[in-house]
């Protein structure tokens, strides 16, 4: 087995325990936890990603500091979801960093392979094209 291999294994390991953490509260209805470990799981599937694919780590650290935001994340179907620092929400950009889905969501989920991808936006869930116009059957 390679290093890489072994690490992301160690990482699945350390996300089993997270999403265990993450069930007991949701059964318990503490929303805010539950929020706040969701973002841990998010970001420990980033790192598993990581290790498996370096290059795109170097490409999201780069455009991270180049758009000087808080977080950019794996690019799916060509798109990434980008955080802004503080409250301001998120967007997506291309591979280039060009912004091309300008809501600024509360929430938002990976772009899957029928080219949609599952937005929140004032406590609501709904589905964007790669446009960023609402899908209403998926």
């Amino acid at each position: 087995m390679t290093e890489a291999c072994k690490k992301a294994k160690a990482e699945y390991k350390k996300l089993g325990s997270i999403f265990q953490e993450f069930i007991l509260f949701l059964s318990s209805q503490d929303i805010e936890q539950a929020k706040k470990l969701k973002v841990k799981i998010r970001r420990k599937i980033e790192k598993i990603n990581n290790i498996i694919d370096p290059e795109q780590e170097r490409l999201r650290a780069r455009l991270a500091e180049d758009l000087s935001v808080e977080f950019v994340g794996m690019f799916k179907e060509g798109l990434a979801a980008v955080k802004e620092w503080g409250n301001k929400g998120w967007f997506f950009i291309d591979i280039d960093g060009n912004e091309v889905i300008s809501g600024r969501f509360d929430d938002v989920e990976y772009f899957t392979s029928e080219g949609v991808a599952r937005v929140n936006k004032n406590g609501k869930w709904f589905h964007i094209d790669k446009e960023g116009d609402k899908v209403f059957k998926i």
